[in-house]
């Protein structure tokens, strides 16, 4: 069953793909860390979870030197 978080991450997911980094922006910019009580270091576990369900997919795009 989603939660809030689930929700937040999902629902920024749906407007258009983001890395971690653009979703945890996102939701200081929406002050959703008050609503959805939610933590923005905790975003990552969300991710993972999410995937683990099969709620989402990732994939690893490189940047540069980096992934």
């Amino acid at each position: 069953m989603a939660n809030k978080n689930d929700l937040v991450v999902l629902g920024l997911l749906f407007e258009q793909d983001r890395y971690g980094y653009e979703i945890i922006q996102k939701v200081k910019e929406r002050d959703f860390e008050q609503w959805a009580n939610i933590n923005p270091a905790s975003i990552y576990n969300h991710l993972n979870r999410l995937e683990k369900a099969e709620a989402l997919s990732s994939r690893l795009e490189k940047v540069g030197n980096s992934p």
